[in-house]
């Protein structure tokens, strides 16, 4: 194939892919290039393993300061005549798939051989000795299991995965504490499956938080809300190193999403009422007031209070500084912000204010509190 049909090709595929493409001799300069394609500065590490002997199949490779490509090497005779480079690849513009499937076809155009697009995924991502560590990781694991079996133990895990998720999407936390009690009773045996039990753990738990706020959306939570939950307790998990701490983050994380659920479930109240008490708990770290409620709901402002009060027996400023000072609790119990820090967080009017009216509805001070709940990470 002289350099004329290479080109072709190079046009051809271009079109089709809305990527640059570069044709490569083995020293690594730009032989042939599509139209509009930008300059590149190979490095010595690119051709290794890329130029190999043999019809290699089509690679994913990054390069260094230019992103992502699709690299196929191109033989005559056993004779390697350059690569074929194409990129940098834009993911919004041609999909994952595409790409591999045009590597495909770009393989048969060049060897007039058929390749399978499971075959390329293959070869680029389960590498043998991948394989084999993973192999080798199952039959222990699957050793262990039958020695848990012989000794009559019951193993489900994702059994109580289930259970926790159906707990907080119902708003049960009678139901997720006795899941959670179940799951955390394997923890020894998972343990003996894992390599790095608490980075392990970690990722367990991270992975039902964010199991857990989305059945909690399902449930009605707001989705804003959910997120900043799921963000502040991911990092929390994070920089915890201890399995017992661990533990119990999990559960207060867990048993969070529940209860707000459950709140969501008893909520039987006329739309204003409920698209008032929505809109405070979404905006309940900004200045929110009656004032504001009434204009963003587009609610007549005495019509509003009235109706609020009549339903909830308390003010909707009453409401609003018992929900604050709920939040509070629960930033005290997990977070390292100071008194002063929560109280413009939550926009008290100052620190004493805070503790005037937490120490109102809670019966202690905050600090009181934090001594007493505090979760030690």
């Amino acid at each position: 194939m002289n350099n004329k049909h290479i080109q072709n090709l190079i046009n051809l595929l271009s079109g089709s892919l809305n990527a640059p493409i570069y044709f490569i001799d083995p020293s690594l300069n730009i032989i042939l290039k599509s139209e509009g394609s930008l300059l590149l500065h190979l490095t010595d590490s690119f051709a290794d393993p890329y130029f190999e002997e043999g019809a290699p199949l089509p690679k994913l490779k990054t390069l260094k300061n230019d992103g992502h490509f699709l690299c196929l090497t191109y033989y005559e005779e056993e004779l390697l005549i350059g690569t074929f480079l194409i990129g940098p690849l834009n993911y919004h513009l041609t999909s994952f798939t595409q790409v591999i499937h045009q590597g495909c076809l770009l393989y048969y155009l060049l060897y007039r051989k058929h390749i399978d697009f499971n075959e390329v995924l293959k070869d680029n991502f389960f590498k043998q000795p991948l394989v084999d560590s993973i192999e080798e990781k199952l039959k222990s694991d699957f050793t262990t299991l039958r020695q848990i079996a012989e000794d009559n133990i019951t193993f489900f895990p994702l059994a109580y995965e289930t259970h926790i998720i159906n707990a907080i999407e119902y708003g049960d936390p009678e139901q997720l504490i006795n899941a959670v009690e179940k799951l955390s009773r394997q923890q020894p045996l998972l343990n003996q499956l894992l390599e790095d039990p608490l980075h392990s753990s970690k990722v367990l738990y991270m992975t039902l938080i964010i199991l857990g706020a989305r059945a909690s959306i399902r449930a009605g939570l707001i989705p804003d809300v959910a997120h900043k939950l799921t963000v502040f307790y991911l990092d929390k998990i994070e920089n915890t190193s201890d399995m017992q701490e661990l533990a119990k983050l999990q559960l207060t994380s867990l048993l969070d999403f529940t209860m707000r659920v459950q709140q969501i479930n008893t909520l039987t109240f006329s739309r204003p009422v409920l698209d008032a008490i929505f809109f405070i708990h979404k905006n309940l770290y900004d200045n929110v007031s009656l004032e504001k409620v009434a204009t963003e709901l587009h609610f007549n402002k005495s019509y509003l209070a009235r109706l609020f009060k009549k339903e909830m027996n308390e003010t909707i400023g009453e409401f609003i500084l018992r929900e604050k000072v709920e939040e509070a609790k629960r930033l005290l119990m997990v977070s390292k912000h100071s008194l002063l820090d929560i109280s413009v967080l939550l926009h008290f009017n100052d620190q004493s204010h805070f503790t005037k009216v937490f120490k109102q509805f809670v019966g202690l001070t905050p600090k009181k509190y934090r001594d007493q709940h505090q979760f030690k990470g």
